[in-house]
């Protein structure tokens, strides 16, 4: 039967049949698409820094179109974004900066990050960020994320999970992406002592979403509509 409780995740509109794919970055195919996808309009990382063995922070490389290149031409003035995440690094306690920054330097190389957001909230990684700017190889232009609030954020993110009438989301996840994926999937609101859900989601360690959320604002701002959130 159904074990979950009604409104537990966060992200309920997730399906790993879905929104799972073989997403090749280099040559831009997609399983069962005839032809490669055209370039993204941007290829964006973000950042969400902590050095915690039990919380480690994330870094996730997203290819984002502001126009969803499946989409049918006629759709007239709607218009909604497609966002791949590419690749998730995942650090735990034992990096200091320059091992996050060493490994984050190899995801720029290998797909061609020009632009970095991270955390608004953590102006230590803001610092290192540019800090390691002026270095060799430099890890790209490096601003704050959307300082949107929390829920905001949420539901740009949570709009994009959403598929239209030919099963398409405006999100799918690379299978290169192993932390991801696991973490939208166990992504839970917080329960009371009653044990119904709260309207906090659960936070043990959510930093690839997070990525997800701070991406969210800059997907959305070439699309003129994005689905409605329930």
């Amino acid at each position: 039967g159904d074990w979950r409780l009604p409104g537990q995740f966060v992200y309920d509109n997730w399906d790993p049949l879905i929104h799972v794919v073989d997403y090749n970055p280099s040559t831009r195919e997609l399983p069962g698409i005839r032809k490669p996808l055209p370039r993204p309009n941007l290829i964006l990382g973000v950042l969400d820094f902590a050095y915690s063995p039990t919380q480690p922070g994330a870094a996730v490389v997203f290819h984002i179109w502001f126009k969803h290149p499946l989409d049918a031409a006629t759709q007239g003035a709607f218009q909604r974004p497609l966002v791949i995440a590419v690749e998730d690094l995942e650090q735990c306690a034992e990096y200091d900066a320059y091992g996050w920054f060493k490994d984050i330097s190899k995801l720029r190389f290998r797909h061609g990050v020009k632009y970095w957001r991270a955390d608004p909230s953590k102006e230590e990684m803001l610092r290192l960020c540019r800090r390691f700017k002026s270095q060799k190889p430099a890890i790209g232009l490096v601003k704050a994320a959307s300082k949107k609030d929390k829920v905001g954020r949420r539901n740009l993110f949570k709009a994009l999970l959403q598929h239209d009438e030919s099963n398409m989301p405006g999100f799918l996840v690379s299978s290169a992406c192993e932390t991801l994926p696991t973490q939208i999937a166990t992504y839970k609101w917080k329960l009371d002592a009653r044990r119904n859900s709260t309207s906090e989601p659960q936070t043990d360690d959510d930093h690839c979403i997070d990525c997800c959320c701070f991406m969210a604002p800059y997907a959305m701002r070439g699309s003129v509509g994005v689905p409605a959130v329930g």
